[in-house]
C-alpha cells in the first residue's frame, strides 16, 4: 500500500506543482535533463518527493506499528529464551556469540525483505512518472531515503535497547549505545542492499529470489567461527558482506574489556578418601581480548568495522543510482523508437 498506490495518489499533485516538462536529451541521467516551461529545480523536486514519501509513510502507520510490535516482541522472546547471560566460560562466550549472530540476522533479513518488496512495488509508478518527465533519479532517491531511513532505524533501535537490557550484555560505559548503533547501521545497510538489488534486476520477483539468497551467503562467510579460513576465492566476498562487518563490530564491542570466570578445578585424593579430601583451586579469568584472539578479531575496532559498513552503503547507493539511471535511458530509447516508427 505504501509503495504503488501511495505514489499514484500523489502523481497529480506533483504534476500540478511541477508544471509541464519537455524532454531535451536523455532522461536517464542522475537528476534528469529537462527543458521546463515552468522551472522546477532539483531542490524543488526533492522537497515534493520527500513530502510525498512522508505522506505515504503516514498512510502506512498500521504496517509500521506492526513492525514496531514485532521488533519489541522478538527482543522479549530472545530475552526469554537466552535469559541473563552466564559469566562462566565457555558457555558465556557461546551464548553471547549466538545471541549477537541471531540479533544481526534477524534485523538484517527483515530490513532486506521489506526494502525488496516495497521498493519493487513502487517502481512501476516511478517509471511512469519518470517517462512523463516529472523528476530525476537523484531527488527521488534522496527524498525517499531522508524520510524512510529514520523510520527504518526506529525498529532496530527498539529491538537493540530492549534486548541489551533483558539479556544483561556487557554493561561498561558506552557499550549499549554502540551495540544499538551497530544494529541500526546494519539494518539500514541491509535496506540499501535491497534497494540496490531492486534497481539492478528487471522485476520484483527476481529481486525477492536473489536478495535472501545473497544474504544467506553473507551469513555463511560472516566470520562467526573461530579463525576459520575461507577459500581464497571467497575472501573478497567477505569484504562485501554487511553481516561480516556488523558481527565484527558487535563482537569487539561486547568482549573488549570484559572478563569471564572459568570453572573451578577440584583436586581429590585417590580412593574413598576423595570424598573428604579435596582442594579447590581458584578459577582463572578469561579476558575478552583472549576471546577476540580466538575469533581472529584482536586487532579489530568498532569504529573501523562501522566505517567499512558505511563505505559499503555508499557504494551500494551509487549502484542503485546507476541502475535507476540505466532504466531511465532504456525508457527514453524505447520512446524514441516508437516515435520514429
Amino acid at each position: 500500500r505504501g509503495g504503488g498506490r501511495g505514489a499514484e495518489r500523489a502523481t497529480d499533485a506533483l504534476r500540478q506543482k511541477g508544471g509541464a516538462w519537455k524532454e531535451s536529451g536523455s532522461r536517464g541521467g542522475m537528476g534528469g535533463r529537462f527543458q521546463r516551461r515552468r522551472g522546477v529545480g532539483l531542490f524543488r523536486q526533492f522537497v515534493l518527493l520527500a513530502v510525498r514519501s512522508f505522506k505515504s509513510a503516514c498512510r502506512d502507520f498500521m504496517a509500521n506499528g506492526l513492525r514496531l510490535l514485532v521488533s519489541l516482541g522478538l527482543a522479549v522472546l530472545y530475552g526469554t529464551v537466552f535469559g541473563r547471560m552466564s559469566e562462566i566460560a565457555p558457555s558465556a562466550i557461546e551464548e553471547r556469540v549466538t545471541l549477537l549472530v541471531q540479533a544481526l540476522i534477524n534485523m538484517g533479513m527483515i530490513a532486506l525483505v521489506k526494502a525488496l518488496s516495497f521498493f519493487g512495488r513502487e517502481q512501476p509508478v516511478v517509471e511512469r512518472e519518470r517517462r512523463a518527465g516529472l523528476y530525476g533519479v537523484l531527488p527521488y532517491l534522496i527524498g525517499k531515503l531522508c524520510v524512510e531511513a529514520p523510520i527504518d532505524a526506529a525498529f532496530p533501535f527498539v529491538f537493540g535497547c530492549t534486548l541489551h537490557g533483558l539479556c544483561g550484555l556487557n554493561a561498561q560505559e558506552g557499550v549499549r549505545e554502540r551495540f544499538v548503533g551497530s544494529l541500526v547501521l546494519h539494518s539500514l545497510a541491509s535496506s540499501v542492499l535491497g534497494l540496490t538489488l531492486s534497481a539492478l534486476v528487471p522485476s520484483t520477483e527476481i529481486a525477492l529470489a536473489t536478495g535472501p539468497a545473497l544474504f544467506i551467503v553473507f551469513i555463511l562467510i560472516g566470520g562467526f567461527m573461530e579463525k576459520k579460513e575461507l577459500p581464497g576465492v571467497l575472501k573478497p566476498l567477505r569484504e562485501l558482506s554487511t553481516v561480516n562487518w556488523t558481527f565484527r563490530a558487535l563482537a569487539v564491542n561486547e568482549f573488549r574489556g570484559a572478563a569471564f570466570r572459568q570453572k573451578e578445578t577440584v583436586l581429590r585424593a585417590p580412593g574413598p578418601a576423595g570424598r573428604v579430601l579435596r582442594l579447590k583451586l581458584p578459577a582463572p579469568l578469561l579476558s575478552g581480548e583472549e576471546v577476540l584472539e580466538k575469533l581472529g578479531l584482536r586487532e579489530e575496532t568498532v569504529g573501523h568495522a562501522m566505517g567499512r559498513q558505511t563505505g559499503l552503503m555508499v557504494a551500494e547507493l551509487g549502484l542503485c543510482l546507476l541502475g535507476l539511471s540505466l532504466r531511465g535511458r532504456s525508457f527514453a530509447k524505447m520512446k524514441s523508437q516508437k516515435q520514429g516508427a
